[in-house]
């Protein structure tokens, strides 16, 4: 019997950890793919939208006519419906762009797009739709790492997504953010990629917030992330920035270990 994908959605924020409050709102954005979003939009005529979109997709008919009456509930459900066809996921996605400029997406459309383009190598154009929901007003980071953590296993996604999260805010000069993120994502132990951690590390320690440097550093290796030797020349680099030469010794020997010498930025 085919679960019913509410509950299928529902469980994997179960499997993800995720606090009661979030797994509720994994109901957001009208339940995700509840096809309930509209108190006047009975459910069989989102649903009537979904099936006709699905159809002509993989007929591979005129998709354009179908596109009335797409809200972000639906939206999400063809991209679920799609997650094993990332052929027709981005078909879908980029048909949207182009015929609904005006489209209103919802953060939980707005992160199934984001997996969808990152699991299709299409990272410029993921990023670009971090930025929508970074810029859009009266969204807190913890309902965007809820929303991307909820759709994470929905989309069949990968850690990289975290990653350019924490990259995307880093690059906007959204630092104090970027270091928000992280301690969120490391409360929920999720993967944060190394690369990621750099990023913001190097982001800090070039503003001078070398005390908050310090304090990320400190979550990394307590976690099971471990650092690289770009980490290490980072974190040299904070020690000379405060003035504490002589504390720099094990870690440039640690990255003299690796063949590598350190660099002064």
């Amino acid at each position: 019997m085919a679960v019913p994908k509410r509950q299928f959605l529902m469980a994997a924020a179960r499997r993800l950890c995720l606090p009661k409050s979030t797994i509720r709102g994994v109901a957001t954005c009208a339940s995700l793919v509840s096809t309930t979003h509209l108190e006047n939009s009975p459910k069989s005529d989102d649903t009537f939208v979904v099936q006709k979109i699905l159809w002509n997709l993989k007929q591979g008919k005129p998709v354009t006519k179908s596109l009335h009456g797409l809200n972000p509930s639906t939206f999400l459900e063809v991209l679920v419906d799609c997650r094993d066809n990332l052929h027709l996921a981005q078909k879908f996605i980029n048909l949207v762009s182009v015929n609904c400029p005006n489209f209103k997406h919802c953060t939980s459309s707005l992160s199934a797009t984001v997996h969808v383009l990152i699991r299709s190598k299409r990272v410029a154009d993921a990023q670009g739709f971090i930025l929508r929901m970074i810029r859009r007003s009266g969204v807190s980071r913890i309902e965007i790492v809820e929303s991307l953590v909820s759709t994470y296993e929905v989309c069949g996604s990968n850690p990289y997504v975290f990653d350019l999260l924490i990259r995307t805010y880093v690059q906007a000069r959204k630092i104090r953010e970027a270091v928000e993120v992280f301690k969120l994502l490391q409360r929920r132990n999720l993967c944060v990629p190394i690369n990621a951690c750099n990023g913001l590390l190097g982001g800090l320690v070039k503003i001078g917030w070398v005390d908050l440097a310090w304090e990320v550093y400190g979550e990394m290796t307590g976690s099971s992330i471990q650092p690289n030797v770009y980490t290490l020349n980072i974190m040299v680099n904070a020690l000379c920035k405060d003035g504490k030469i002589e504390s720099t010794n094990p870690f440039i020997e640690e990255m003299e270990k690796e063949g590598e010498s350190f660099r002064i930025w």
